[in-house]
Order: structure tokens, then sequence, then C-alpha cells
């Protein structure tokens, strides 16, 4: 068998059908691939929908389980998984038309054990096609993971790509579990380790933005949670860039780690700022956060983060004074 695709399903019966539908639409033969949908202890009708498509399709199996979270699920995804090939990827979210072979086929062609692609944002199932629909794809430039890294802005998601399952399996690495962000430890973990990775610049996904997301909830709990979570990741790249230290010749790759270890410590001062955590934790946190390189922030400004915004607010993140100053500001205008 030549690819799994693992599905983990949460109350995602408004977006389950488009997804799996698309994922029947991809010209590959039913005894080549496997889609595993493993539903999360979901509440709403979820399991019901799978079933019926399990009963159906051949090349569909469902496994129902008590909820552990998205990275658990992934997880277990890995261990079910018999396909060459494994891919992951959201309820919500859905493939373009015939590309998924496509993607194979160049992963096969050149015995990959990573290959990329393009995504397109969306906001409804209107895009079904891609705009490489009759294209030949040009010849592939094969390159290790931590110069892929180094060459390219990579998404920290999942869902663009598809990586071989022996060689996850060889690596030993898995999706951390019971936080948020999973796969942006999992991703470029799993992205330095690799020999053989290339990148086919095809539209091929579809990430759809639906309300109601990890990051659009705004619950006082689940929002904190979200912070602690994110300190975590930026503690975890902290080690990830203690590792690229040790390869002279992959300063760009080190780079492009500390751009995104400052990005995420940014985005958590702003995320602080407009939750009910004090002034206080937040400086508790950064200096957490200092003793693994990650504050103050001095690899934030460049190609990738260039508004005028963050060149103006990260200077001023850096010092403790002026830091508490837009801190209570905010607040006081926040009331």
């Amino acid at each position: 068998m030549i690819l799994s695709i693992v599905v983990p399903v949460y109350n995602g019966e408004e977006y389950l059908s488009r997804c799996v539908d698309s994922l029947l639409n991809q010209n590959i033969d039913p005894k080549n691939y496997e889609i595993i949908l493993i539903n999360d202890g979901s509440k709403d009708g979820s399991l019901k929908i799978a079933a019926a498509y399990e009963k159906k399709y051949e090349q569909i199996q469902v496994i129902n389980q008590v909820n552990v979270g998205l990275g658990a699920t992934r997880n277990v995804g890995i261990k079910l998984a018999i396909g060459d090939y494994l891919y992951f990827i959201d309820v919500d979210d859905y493939l373009a038309a015939g590309m998924l072979k496509t993607v194979m086929d160049q992963a096969l062609h050149y015995n990959l054990e990573i290959i990329t692609f393009k995504t397109h944002v969306a906001y409804d199932s209107s895009h079904r096609k891609s705009v490489n629909e009759d294209q030949k794809p040009s010849a592939l430039h094969v390159t290790d993971g931590m110069t892929y890294i180094g060459n390219n802005s990579y998404k920290n998601e999942a869902w663009w790509y598809v990586v071989k399952r022996q060689f996850i399996l060889d690596t030993g690495l898995t999706f951390v579990e019971g936080k948020w962000m999973e796969d942006a430890v999992y991703t470029t973990s799993i992205f330095m380790a690799a020999n053989r990775i290339a990148h086919l610049p095809f539209d091929v996904h579809r990430y759809v933005k639906v309300p109601n997301s990890i990051l659009s909830n705004k619950e006082p709990a689940h929002y904190i949670k979200v912070i602690y979570d994110t300190e975590f990741v930026i503690k975890e790249f902290g080690r990830l860039i203690k590792k690229a230290r040790q390869y002279p010749d992959q300063q760009q790759c080190l780079s492009r780690l500390q751009t995104r270890q400052d990005s995420f410590v940014f985005f958590l001062i702003i995320r602080v700022f407009k939750s009910q955590l004090s002034f206080n934790e937040l400086w508790q946190m950064l200096m957490r956060i200092k003793k693994v390189g990650g504050y103050p922030i001095t690899h934030f400004i460049g190609d990738e983060y260039s508004k005028p915004i963050y060149k103006i607010l990260t200077p001023l993140f850096n010092s403790k004074i002026t830091l508490r100053v837009l801190f209570h500001s905010f607040r006081l205008v926040k009331k």
C-alpha cells in the first residue's frame, strides 16, 4: 500500500463529508491507499457519518476513541497506518481533485522522505480544482531537511506535506500530546532529521478558515492554556536551535529557527496583553524563556516579519520598563 491518510475527527459533522469526498477524488486505486478516520470522542454526528463512509468504501476504516486531543490522535494514526507514506489532514480542510496522485508519483520517483506542496486559503467548498490540474511537474530539487528549512519560510502545520512512514518510525518522533501548536515542534523536528526532501510547487491543499477555531476561541481558561502551550513550544525550539548550532554549515537553518522562535515570543506577548494574566506573570514567563535564548527578541525583524508595527513594538517589548507601560496602557484602554 502506497499511502495512509489520517483524519482526526472531533465534532466535524459539518465538514467531514467534504474532506472525505476530496480524499476519494484523487485518482488513486483504492487498493493503493487507506483513509483512517479517527473519531476523537465527538459529541455530534461525526461518528455516524464516518461509519456510513466505512460501509461504502473499502479503503476507509473508522476508529472510535475517547477524546485525547489532536496530537495524541495523530500518534494513534501513526501506529495504525500501513502505507509506505503518511499524510495528515484536518477534518475541516480538503484537497484539490486528483492532485494527491501527482504528489505520490513524485515522492516515489525521487524516493523522498518528505514531499511538500502548496496550500490555498479557502472559506468554502468552491476551490475544488487546482490551478496545476493539467500540468506536469518540472524536475524537483532534492535536498536535506536543514537546508530546506534554511531556504524556505516553511509552515508549522502537518497538512502541507507527505512523509515516509518508515522514516517517521526510524526517527521515533511523535506529535506532542495535550498541547496547542503540537505540529510546530513535530514538523521542524522531522524536517531537521530528513536527508531527502523536495518541494512540489503545485496547488494541492485547501486550508479552510472556520469560526470557533482554537485561535479564535477567547474563552479565558482556553486562551491562557494557549499562552502556556506557546511557552512550551518556545522552549522546544530552544532545544532545536541548540541542535542546529552543531552544524556550522547550516547557519541559514539556525537563523530561520531563531526567527521562528522569536515570532512565537512576540505573539505570546500580544496574547498575554489580551488575557487575564498579570504583568508579573508575563515577566516571569519571559525570564523562563530567556533561559532558552528566546528573550530578548533579537532575530524577529527581517524578510518574514517586516511590518512597521513589528519594528516599533519589538524594542519596546525588549525593555521591562516600556513593556510594563504598554501592558498597563493596553489594559486601561481595554477597560
